[in-house]
């Protein structure tokens, strides 16, 4: 499974001399559906790692990412290796979120609320109590941030200002 992943981008690059890191990611974001927690606990060690290297930037990919990762931790499972490793990795992104301020993108920001609303929203549908309770919980963090942004006079869309605004 992972060595797809790897095989496909390794022929991408040899094919096109160039290193297609928001390939690999969503490939990654595809095999996150796993429901196996070793294969989800290397995943989240491949964003860690991926997190680490310079001028590759994961943030363009939180959307993407995000569902399956409160999914993550979301989830019963008696092995709590990959919840930890999960929680770690969402702090670590809104940590990066936080240092970025004026250069974050008001487009990105507006990505991950939509995607954190359609998540709560599509949970809410499956019952899943927990979820949702993440969801919100990053949905807070993230608002909260953005209040902090607003306050600072940085650039946020006019529609992000009326949501926070009656946050």
């Amino acid at each position: 499974m992972l060595k797809q992943v790897i095989y496909l981008f390794m022929y991408n690059f040899l094919r096109n001399k160039i290193l297609d890191m928001n390939l690999l990611i969503e490939e990654i974001c595809l095999k996150m559906e796993s429901n196996n927690p070793k294969v989800r606990s290397l995943l989240v060690s491949w964003l860690e790692i991926l997190d680490l290297i310079p001028n590759v930037n994961i943030l363009q990919c939180v959307p993407m990412l995000l569902p399956q990762l409160i999914i993550y931790v979301s989830d019963n499972d008696p092995e709590e290796k990959p919840k930890a490793k999960t929680e770690k990795q969402l702090e670590e992104l809104l940590n990066e979120f936080k240092n970025l301020g004026d250069r974050r993108e008001a487009e990105m920001d507006q990505q991950i609320l939509q995607t954190l609303v359609k998540f709560y929203k599509r949970s809410a549908f499956n019952k899943c109590s927990e979820c949702r309770k993440v969801s919100l919980e990053w949905t807070q963090s993230f608002l909260e941030l953005l209040k902090i942004d607003i306050t600072k006079g940085s650039k946020v869309s006019s529609g992000i200002k009326k949501l926070i605004n009656s946050y």
